[in-house]
């Protein structure tokens, strides 16, 4: 999937990373997502970074994600999303759907950069140390055990040769 989301339960916050192109069935799936995530409580605050993200979707495509989205809105309550989104198209895209949802007691916000977010989003920590503590672990490598070095054939065949040769001198 083109989003990684952590709960950060200390500073109550929804941390949403995206990249990758991102169309209405990923949206979907991911306001799907939200409610179940471990740890969800309503009015827990959402920031969601599109710094490198794609998102294609038509004006119509907007409409219809922000019609899904009022009731898991609405069952959200109070409390706030930010959006970060650096391109213009995502700006503009994410500002529609903030307006079409304003509705429901959740607010929407939308910013071009993180650093925007943190007096809005009070979350205590600036954004993008919160985004930083939601980067997804890099995986540890096994350590590479050293092979054992290996004689050359050619070696080997030459080695047995000359000992032979030795072999050979001393029972003269």
């Amino acid at each position: 999937m083109p989003h990684l989301t952590k709960f950060d339960e200390e500073l109550g916050v929804v941390v949403m990373r995206y990249h990758g192109k991102i169309g209405l069935d990923e949206f979907r799936s991911v306001l799907d997502e939200l409610s179940g995530l471990p740890g969800f409580r309503p009015g827990l605050n959402l920031l969601s970074d599109f710094g490198t993200a794609e998102t294609p979707l038509t004006g119509d495509e907007i409409r219809t994600l922000a019609e899904y989205a009022l009731p898991i809105h609405r069952a959200w309550g109070v409390g706030k999303w930010a959006f970060i989104a650096p391109s213009t198209l995502t700006y503009g895209l994410a500002r529609m759907y903030a307006a079409l949802t304003h509705e429901a007691p959740l607010a929407v916000q939308v910013f071009k950069a993180a650093a925007e977010v943190d007096e809005w989003l009070e979350l205590g920590l600036a954004a993008e140390k919160v985004l930083a503590r939601a980067q997804a672990p890099k995986p540890k490598r096994p350590a590479k055990a050293k092979p054992k070095a290996k004689a050359k054939p050619k070696a080997k065949a030459k080695a047995k040769a000359k000992a032979k040769a030795k072999a050979k001198k001393r029972h003269r």
